[in-house]
């Protein structure tokens, strides 16, 4: 089970979980292992050894959901943030079978 995060002020679109998912990530034709920190029902921050450029699109392996298709909005030495073309059924990877 996860707990929601606390970004203060933050305005978000939908409530984001801290998550430890070992994962897939295909960057530009690249298989990438990867580990997903935290999702939300319409993005993702995610940690690999390989950083794609914000505006790629990848596609992001994710139990229960199968290849999902996301864009890369922010990258930082760590981390890249993606976004969901729509919503995606995270219940099953946070503990909640309602969200």
């Amino acid at each position: 089970m996860t707990s929601p995060i606390d970004h203060g002020d933050d305005r978000r679109a939908a409530e984001r979980h801290s998550v430890d998912l070992p994962s897939q990530v295909r960057i530009n034709g690249h298989v990438v292992s990867c580990r997903v920190v935290e999702l939300s029902r319409y993005g993702a921050r995610v940690e690999a050894a390989m950083l794609p450029q914000v505006g790629t699109h990848v596609a992001l392996q994710l139990p229960h959901a199968g290849s999902v298709v996301a864009r890369v909005i922010r990258v930082t030495e760590t981390y890249f943030a993606l976004a969901f073309p729509g919503v995606v059924v995270i219940g099953p990877l946070i503990g909640n079978d309602g969200e």
